[in-house]
Order: structure tokens, then sequence, then C-alpha cells
């Protein structure tokens, strides 16, 4: 072999061992700083040693997953004062491994929880509770006839709600201004307005001068009404439902045993198929019914009650509350102690 040949040989050699990759090396990284919000991040690696796998130094806040010779890195929100760093270690078989340090900055600004207050009749005040890091001022974009309040805790703010619910929904916005600068956060604020079943609790007036008072059953879904006469009364109340914005009484209500210990029901009587004269005494038969309406310039309610055509063929014109001593519906005995005839209104004056 001659002697240029034999050097050739060497340094053909010589360029192959250098080609050899030596160590893991950073072939992209999508960001190595993080705002203390946090979030995620990839770095892909270059290797010829096989396996790749990778360690953090916090993983607690800094957590890695390797998917071939990607790692995916989450960075956990930060709430401290100072800024932190870990380091990523991605390492594959006999090669140097790589490290890259990943730095996130410390918190910045407000963190509100939560950002939303509902309020109640029940629930008048209310609490945000408040991380920031500087001072921050209060205030209200949106506050209609100063409905809201508010006052800084040690822990956030409390707001309050300086009225109840009333028939329309009041809403507000509170906003919180960092003074270092930082984005400020919004507060929504609701007080829900109150329902229609809750503006029907309470003393009516019939058209016929009898005082009745709606209490609540069910709430939201059924009513008790007691008739303010001697021979009625609390112990025996007619059920009222509230289904879809009306008030239903059925017919057929045994209502229960009175102060003279006679037995108190209520039925209809009324046509059938246009003919005849029948009692209806079946509960659920018949039914009268209405829907409540408000006029809100002099904040009067008025329920006009009436059979609702449940019966179809059955028509309960007259409702009837019966009394005898020996049973419920039993008309060989007794008498009607209050008696409406084809419907009946009623009136109640309400306040905000």
């Amino acid at each position: 072999m001659s002697a240029s040949l034999f050097a050739a040989c060497i340094l053909f050699a010589g360029c192959d061992k250098d080609d050899e990759i030596s160590a893991v090396t950073l072939q992209s990284i999508t960001s190595e700083t993080f705002s203390y919000k946090g979030g995620l991040g990839t770095l892909v690696v270059n290797s010829d040693g096989g396996f790749v796998s990778a360690t953090s130094s916090d993983p607690d806040w800094c957590r890695v997953q390797v998917m071939e010779n990607t790692v995916l890195f989450n960075v956990i929100a930060y709430t401290g004062k100072e800024d932190r760093t870990a380091t990523i270690t991605v390492e594959s078989g006999a090669l140097m491994p790589l490290q890259m340090q990943i730095t996130q900055t410390r918190f910045e600004g407000l963190i509100v929880t939560p950002t939303t207050l509902l309020f109640s009749n029940e629930q008048r005040t209310l609490s945000c509770t408040v991380m920031a890091s500087a001072d921050y001022e209060v205030g209200f974009s949106e506050n209609p006839n100063n409905a809201f309040g508010f006052s800084k805790t040690d822990f956030g703010v409390t707001f309050i709600a300086n009225q109840g619910p009333s028939r329309m929904d009041v809403s507000g916005r509170a906003v919180l201004t960092p003074t270092d600068g930082g984005e400020p956060v919004v507060i929504s604020l609701l007080i829900p307005k109150r329902s229609i079943y809750d503006y029907l609790i309470g003393e009516w007036v019939s058209s016929q001068g009898a005082t009745v008072k709606f209490t609540k059953r069910d709430d939201q879904q059924s009513f008790n009404i007691i008739v303010n006469q001697p021979n009625m009364g609390e112990a025996t109340p007619i059920v009222a439902q509230f289904v879809n914005g009306e008030v239903v009484i059925q017919g057929g209500q045994s209502l229960g045993i009175n102060s003279e210990g006679k037995y108190v029901s209520l039925h209809m009587n009324g046509p059938q198929n246009g003919e005849g004269w029948y009692i209806f005494n079946q509960p659920g038969r018949v039914a009268w019914a209405g829907e409540p309406k408000f006029y809100e310039d002099i904040h009067q309610i008025t329920l006009h009650l009436e059979d609702n055509g449940q019966g179809q063929a059955a028509v309960g014109e007259h409702f009837v509350v019966w009394a005898c001593t020996d049973g419920y519906f039993q008309f060989g005995s007794g008498s009607n102690i209050m008696q409406y005839t084809s419907s009946v209104d009623f009136t109640r004056n309400y306040t905000e």
C-alpha cells in the first residue's frame, strides 16, 4: 500500500469518527421562560443513543413527559413573589445529557375568585378572594341606582346588594384595578328578578269581598290557599299548583275537618257535552286556572280563575266548597260554605 493511500484511509476514518453524535443536542424549544400563569412547552432533541428519557429538577411545578425525541413539559401556575427556575435533563444511552433551564417569573397582577356573584333575598352579602402582587382599587363600571356596594377586607372584597330581588334583573360590573399597572379584573354582579310565585304569596281579596291568603306548600310549585272565614281557615286549605305561570286549582279535593267537626271538600258543578248538570268530585276531573297579571304603575296583581278546559267535555261552571258531618263528598246532607259561579277574580297589592 502506498503512503498516500494509507494517509487517505486514516483521514477518511477520522472524518467518520468526528461525525458521530457524542451528546444529546437541542434541535428546537418553544420557550424557556414562562409567566406566572404557566403553560405548556416542547423541546426536540437530536440523539443517536436510542431511548430518550427526561427528568425535571422540580417536578412539582415543571412536569415532563417524553414522546420519542420530543420532551413535553407543563409549567404550573405560580403565585410566588420571586422568579423560579427548573432544570430539565434529557438523556439517551451513553451520550452526554442535555440540560435546559426553564424560568418562571414571579406572580404579577390579580387573581380573583369567584368573578361572578349571584345575590338573593337570603344572601345580600357575598365576597371575592383576591390575591394581588400590589395594592388595587375597586370601582364600578355599571351600578344602576347604586344597587351594589363594597368594602375591602384582608382577604379580598365584600360586595353588598343594597336591594332585594324585584320585578327585573339588576346587574352590575365591578372592576378591580392593580396600582402597578397590571391587567384589571371584572366581577359580574347579579340580583335575579323575583319569581312570580314569590309575588303571589300573601293576602288577596276576592271579587266577592272574601279575604284569602296564599302560603307556600312546595316552594315554587304549589300553594295552600287559606280562606279567612270561621268554618274554614288554616285547618282546611285549598291546594293550588303553580304550573307554567298559572295558578291551577283542581276539583275533587278533601280539604280537612273544620272547627265545627265537619268534613270540608271542594268540587265543581257543570254540564257535560253541553248538556245536563253534574257534580265533578273526582280528583283532577276539572279545574279552574288563571295567569296572574301585573300592573306595574299601581303595583297591583290580579288573578282571574275559571274552568281551564282540562275536563274537555266536562266543564266546571260552579266552584263549590262543601261541608257535611258524615264524610267527604256526602251530598245527601250538608251545605256549601263557599261558591263561585263561572269565575272569580282576586286582587292584591305588592311592593318591590
